[in-house]
């Protein structure tokens, strides 16, 4: 049978609201009755019910978060950020992967929320109107999106400036002489390829380069669909001489392809990628990347949903307003896949 606080009060010689007020570090207590109550709980071998104290304070000390593909390295690397952070203040994380799929998000999002987590991050499947998301929320869950811009959700959210990101991208192709410059993106509808697609579009109209969609694919993440697309791209009569590929997961299977048909970079075509992985600087040459700070992000999410959990605690009316969007510029890692001026 396991001790409780009324064995830790006998060995103690203290009351039972006396141990409970020093074990759990709240009230008035004495630093003498505190240290008996302590050495007395040791010596017993008490274990306090994490349970029970968490259904009476309704804090779990426990936080989640749903990504769309745990395959991909910059969500990773993002939730490696959340759990150290998390950590750092004494929370625990608990990992749901989506696989992109709004029922499987669902069902994560009722779990995580019925299981008394104290608060979530998420980066949705879709950036459209969830109701049942809409519904936590407004019911005072404490929850942050990130990456994927939902309109008019009433929490706080993070996103990347992706059109930034990838007219930094296009602007140092044209300052290396490029005008035939293909653009390789996911066929998705969520807003970080929109914006990655407006970000080049944009990018070519401030150089003056005219928009030709004949150099613009919108796939899915297939190796046998990336071979076809990379053969009609450098069989056109005018091939384009520089790349972008807008999604980490993308950039592998495009590389792949390209080894397959002996395409050597940046000799025949050049190529900058988006989001960093350690095997960047391994590849042959080292790829350029439009780089996202993932590490710092995951901290920057946790430290925002914390804050956002004490708003809703002190005074829940006045948070639902204080929605914040934060925009993470990005910029890009150099290194030689871009390829040199061209002659």
């Amino acid at each position: 049978m396991a001790n409780t606080l009324r064995h830790v009060a006998r060995e103690a010689g203290l009351s039972v609201a006396v141990v409970g007020r020093a074990l759990g570090k709240y009230g008035s207590v004495s630093d003498e009755a505190r240290k008996r109550a302590l050495k007395a709980a040791r010596k017993i071998g008490y274990e306090p019910n994490m349970v029970a104290r968490s259904l009476r304070k309704k804090i779990t000390h426990q936080i989640g978060i749903i990504i769309p593909d745990i395959r991909n390295p910059n969500f990773t690397e993002v939730v490696r950020g959340v759990e150290d952070a998390a950590i750092e203040h004494g929370y625990s994380l608990m990992l749901c992967n989506s696989d992109e799929n709004k029922d499987k998000e669902n069902l994560y999002l009722f779990g995580l929320y019925t299981r008394r987590m104290d608060g979530l991050i998420l980066c949705p499947t879709e950036g459209t109107y969830n109701k049942y998301l809409n519904k936590i929320i407004e019911g005072n869950f404490p929850v942050v999106i990130y990456d994927r811009e939902i309109d008019g959700i009433r929490a706080p959210q993070l996103v990347l400036d992706n059109e930034g990101g990838t007219q930094q991208a296009v602007n140092l192709f044209v300052r290396l002489g490029h005008r035939r410059i293909a653009f390789i993106n996911l066929s998705s509808s969520v807003s970080p390829f929109r914006d990655r697609f407006e970000g080049y579009k944009t990018g070519l109209n401030e150089n003056g380069i005219p928009f030709d969609p004949e150099l613009v694919r919108h796939v899915r993440l297939q190796q046998e669909e990336i071979c076809q697309l990379i053969r009609e791209l450098v069989n056109m009569r005018n091939s384009p001489t520089a790349l972008i590929v807008a999604e980490n997961l993308l950039v592998t299977e495009v590389l792949l392809a390209l080894k397959k048909y002996k395409i050597k970079v940046p000799t025949r075509i050049a190529i900058i990628g988006f989001g960093e992985s350690r095997w960047c600087p391994l590849t042959d040459p080292p790829l350029t990347t439009v780089s996202i700070p993932a590490y710092s992000i995951g901290k920057m999410l946790c430290e925002t949903l914390l804050r956002r959990m004490k708003e809703l605690s002190k005074d829940p009316r006045g948070a639902q307003d204080l929605c914040e969007k934060i925009v993470i510029p990005m910029k890009l890692a150099i290194r030689e896949s871009h390829g040199e001026k061209l002659t």
